[in-house]
């Protein structure tokens, strides 16, 4: 702020105002002299004048100069005759000069007092404006932060209502403007089933405690958002005596995060099941085998017509449908052996429209709309008419009055900024294959139970829960994603993405023939731990002219060959064993039999046959279970592929004098 302006007494220095006032009066006597005859009645009109004006020019002081040298200079030469001269006229002269020198002077000091005043006034104004513009550059400043804060920032009154909110929460909440919400209770947004906790949170923060925690909220579309808040004490009082204090939060929209966090325990749910199905199915394929190849070895001893056959048919296609839920299973926790090949997703529902069509009925129309792009995957044929077939299945239940059953198929490409149609699929060119229904769609309830093994709405005995799980299965086994949007009333949509395959040309489906299952005279060694599938496999290669030798472990296998002195053909034996595994029997017998084939057998899946190497390409692999004619069909293969020559047969080992092999019986 400026220094003020002096006043006008000070302005003027003692000097400059007695010169005024002896010039004034001066000048006044003169005239007055000089004009006696018009200024007879008022002599002292023009001393009084001079007077004022020293007043005015130079302050009280100069002012009271004046008047005293007016009165020596009336006295000295006084306007009348001295007959004439009375005390009175200057006692009034002095008086009244006085007077107007005081007020005059006075006058002058006040106006020049309202000058400072209105002079710092104005500064008082400039400068509160201009702290009025620091605050609002502030404001400003401060607003544009919070705005650009992607969390929502939001104060509320003691009393819970709404106060104030940043554009981010707005955004979130569905609000077009900040007078939407201002002064509604905040629980309003709330979830009802949050309220409760949110509510005590709220209070807590009221109070001075700080709180975090998680609830929903819903928009003013009814939209719901998970958020995480932190909340924390606020002066919103609107006085000093109101001891409550409003809250200041700040809340993060985690919607996204609590739906990854959901797939994530339902993927490690999926995944728990998927492994007790996996071992589960080792154990059963076991069984079935048995059971199966039992059957199968009697009815070949029965004649026909005999009353026990029935039984055993009874006995062999319960196995076999055992068997086909086995696999389902291992589909289902992506543990089935298979085998990808590069396929066209239009030829594969070409092939297999006509069987579609006999699966839903005739009062449901199939609609088929494929990309004219090639929609090539690299896949097991087998298990994408699988997926076909199950949602087909599912599609028919869902309509049972008839409907649309619609297929498509797109080539779509996800970048990095692209929305994904599944939260897990990384950017890339996919086939997207949709399956689509006009049925009586699901809630929420039943599709989050949707891909789970045995969960069904169908009544008792009318289905295995197992449908959707193998294609949910299939599809995580082919890298793809899988998406189900569905609503009551509103009919259900099954998105699945496959990985695109690049190309240039698809192979012809292979043709297969009928192969005849001959026997042998071959020598097979049998290394099996589960005795009952050994005593089967046995009985069955016996039965066809092989001369088998069994054993249950390396160190027994290798004691048979010593005591026999045998020379063997082929090894069939099981890979996965408790004390040596099938690729290390077939290491240490190559040392002494380097040409031996093998021909390996496992119930287990891809994921721990891997871990051995037999799926690795040039290894036979027969899966478990397997039927005679497939067992008696891969052992002819083997045998006839590695036909020796006439020199190059395998032979025995070498034998010491004493007729003993050298072949160690250790494992």
């Amino acid at each position: 702020m400026n220094d003020p302006a002096p006043l006008p007494a000070a302005r003027h220095s003692w000097i400059s105002g007695a010169a005024v006032a002896l010039a004034s009066v001066a000048c006044a006597l003169v005239l007055t002299h000089l004009l006696l005859p018009v200024l007879e009645h008022t002599p002292f009109i023009l001393g009084l004048g001079a007077v004022i004006l020293s007043s005015r020019a130079g302050g009280r002081k100069a002012g009271f100069l004046a008047v005293g040298v007016g009165l020596v200079g009336f006295v000295l030469f006084p306007p009348f005759s001295p007959d004439a001269a009375r005390p009175g006229p200057f006692l009034g002269f002095a008086i009244v000069s006085c007077a107007f020198t005081w007020f005059v002077a006075r006058r002058y000091e006040i106006e020049a007092e309202l000058r400072l005043s209105k002079s710092r006034l104005t500064e008082d104004i400039a400068d509160r404006k201009a702290a009025e513009d620091v605050v609002r550059r502030s404001e400003r400043r401060l607003q544009t932060i919070i705005d650009a804060e992607p969390a929502c920032v939001k104060v509320t009154s003691p009393d819970g209502l709404l106060l104030d909110m940043n554009r981010a929460g707005l955004e979130i909440i569905g609000a077009s403007d900040l007078a939407d919400i201002t002064g509604r209770p905040v629980v309003d947004l709330v979830h009802p089933d949050d309220r409760a906790a949110f509510l005590e949170m709220h209070r807590a923060a009221s109070t001075g405690s700080h709180r975090t925690g998680e609830f929903r909220i819903l928009g003013m579309d009814g939209a719901e958002h998970w958020m995480h808040s932190h909340l924390v004490p606020f002066d919103a009082s609107p006085t000093a005596s109101d001891q409550r204090r409003g809250v200041l939060s700040v809340t993060s929209d985690v919607t996204e995060r609590k739906h990854l966090e959901e797939q994530l325990r339902q993927s490690q749910k999926m995944e728990a099941v998927g492994r007790l199905a996996g071992g589960v199915a080792h154990d059963f394929n076991n069984l079935l085998m048995v059971m199966s190849g039992a059957a199968d070895l009697a009815l070949e001893t029965l004649p026909d017509g005999h009353p026990t056959r029935a039984e055993l048919v009874q006995i062999t296609d319960a196995a076999q449908r055992g068997a086909s839920l086995t696999r389902q299973l291992l589909v289902f926790s992506r543990r089935q052996v298979i085998e990808p090949k590069l396929l066209d997703v239009n030829a594969v529902i070409g092939n297999v429209r006509g069987m579609l069509q006999r699966l839903v009925g005739e009062d449901v129309r199939i609609v088929q709309i494929t990309d004219p792009m090639p929609a090539s995957v690299l896949a097991d044929g087998g298990q994408l008419e699988q997926i076909l077939m199950n949602l087909a299945a599912n599609a028919r239940d869902a309509m049972p009055r008839g409907g649309t059953l619609t297929i498509r198929t797109a080539r779509i490409s996800i970048s990095d900024g692209d929305e994904r149609p599944s939260p897990g699929a990384a950017p890339g060119t996919y086939v997207e294959l949709t399956v689509s229904d006009t049925g009586v769609g699901m809630d929420a309830d039943i599709k989050a139970h949707l891909f789970e093994p045995f969960f069904t709405t169908k009544p008792t005995g009318e289905g295995t829960g197992l449908g959707l799980a193998a294609v949910y299965g299939i599809v995580q086994q082919s890298g793809g994603h899988i998406v189900v949007a569905s609503e009551p009333g509103q009919g259900t949509t099954v998105t699945m993405l496959l990985p695109f395959a690049e190309h240039t040309s698809i192979p012809d489906s292979p043709v297969f023939k009928p192969v005849r299952l001959p026997g042998g005279t071959e020598t097979i060694l049998v290394v099996e731990d589960e005795s009952a599938v050994r005593e089967l496999v046995v009985r069955i290669l016996e039965r066809n002219g092989y001369d088998v030798i069994g054993a249950g472990s390396l160190k027994e296998a290798l004691s048979q060959i010593q005591s026999r002195q045998a020379a063997i053909d082929l090894l069939l034996t099981d890979v996965v064993m408790p004390v040596d595994s099938g690729p290390k029997v077939a290491e240490r017998l190559r040392k002494h039999f380097p040409d031996l084939p093998v021909l390996y057998m496992s119930g287990y899946t891809d994921a721990a046959l891997g871990v051995y190497g037999v799926l690795n390409p040039g290894i036979s692999l027969l899966q478990k279970p397997f039927s005679s004619a497939q067992l008696l069909t891969n052992v002819r293969e083997m045998l006839d592929a590695h036909a020796r020559r006439d020199d190059g047969r395998a032979s025995p080992p070498d034998v010491q004098a004493s007729g003993t092999p050298t072949l160690p019986v250790s494992s």
